[in-house]
């Protein structure tokens, strides 16, 4: 039944727009001058204003990430079937709300949670999702009886930080705390989040954007290289672990793609934003794959 709702979805909901002659692979935004075919009689998704932080604007011109080597492409070689009624060389996507990050320097997978419950209808700002207590928060303080020790919260469990502020140990959550928090959201809903982490990018293009669900990602800020740094590591307080987060981490909506790119909306860029396949599974990787959907009931 969610398969067969979901592929109404998709044929309703999906649009084609062929590239033109001149764009360069990381094109950032659909050409003006291509045709943009929207199939009508969709119910028009609630134009949200989150503060003065949303918007439906296209992305603006991006540079392109560095090559990746030779084994940085491994298992992301081959291509995507274009979709039924799409040809080589067009680019598919669907047509989710854009919303940018401005008013959450911190908060790309909140904001990236509310596009994607936007898609399905639901109106809930990112700050909302922590407000009402949907997405938990915790912190990082420094042991002051061992300087340069850190002891802090899971960020699988809950958003480390303020979406607003980008100082004062604010780093974000990983898939786990914004699965969590979606569960919980559409709770009698009719609709449920799903953990597709391990699943390859190219893997969630054939399964699930092809049937009209787009999937948040984590990767990285324009898919540059991820890195680690000693000032950015803690110990959780609850298990005593010690963990590293990963800097230039970011959370992305995937909404399509084309022959050479993935389309994404980055909350930090603008909608429909092209990244190159390789690059951006192998940033996809680095963050542990991790991935989540929302489907029908």
């Amino acid at each position: 039944m969610k398969r067969i709702i979901a592929a109404a979805m998709a044929t309703l909901t999906l649009c084609s727009c062929s590239l033109s002659d001149g764009e360069t692979e990381m094109s950032s935004e659909i050409p003006e001058e291509t045709t943009t075919f929207v199939f009508t009689g969709v119910p028009e998704m609630p134009a949200l204003d989150f503060s003065g932080g949303a918007s439906h604007t296209t992305a603006a011109e991006n540079t392109a990430p560095e090559e990746t080597s030779a084994a940085d492409e491994e298992n992301s070689s081959g291509e995507e079937t274009p979709a039924e009624g799409t040809a080589a060389g067009e680019l598919f996507c669907l047509d989710v709300p854009y919303y940018s990050q401005d008013e959450y320097p911190t908060g790309c997978e909140l904001v990236c949670a509310s596009m994607l419950l936007a898609y399905y209808g639901f109106d809930i700002s990112p700050s909302e999702l922590i407000e009402q207590g949907y997405v938990g928060t915790g912190s990082v303080t420094e042991d002051f009886m061992n300087p340069g020790t850190y002891y802090g919260d899971d960020p699988n469990k809950v958003f480390i930080g303020d979406p607003n502020d980008i100082y004062n140990f604010s780093y974000g959550c990983y898939s786990g705390a914004i699965f969590s928090g979606l569960r919980k959201y559409l709770e009698r809903k009719y609709y449920d989040a799903a953990n597709l982490s391990g699943i390859s990018l190219k893997d969630l293009c054939m399964e699930y954007i092809d049937r009209g669900e787009p999937v948040l990602i984590w990767a990285s800020t324009n898919m540059e290289p991820t890195h680690t740094e000693d000032n950015n590591k803690w110990i959780i307080t609850d298990t005593g672990e010690e963990f590293s987060w990963i800097s230039n981490e970011h959370c992305l909506v995937l909404v399509g793609y084309d022959d050479e790119n993935y389309c994404f909306h980055d909350p930090q860029t603008g909608a429909n934003v092209l990244y190159p396949k390789a690059v951006s599974e192998q940033r996809y990787r680095e963050l542990g794959r991790q991935a989540i959907t929302v489907h029908p009931w």
